[in-house]
């Protein structure tokens, strides 16, 4: 909880443009040190937008 509450301001951040995705990227590595949390790197990245999928 802890970890997702610390990283909500840089996601903000990131998406407004302040951060680029590097700066990001270091942000959210020092975070999952530091809380370790244990669900993060089993979370799947997948791709929402299916529009280009045909069917």
């Amino acid at each position: 909880m802890a970890y997702h509450a610390s990283l909500a301001p840089f996601t903000c951040l990131l998406k407004d443009g302040v951060i680029n995705e590097e700066d990001y990227a270091k942000i959210k590595t020092i975070l999952t040190n530091k809380y370790r949390p244990i669900f993060v790197g089993y979370i799947p990245q997948i791709q929402l937008d299916n529009s280009s999928v045909q069917r």
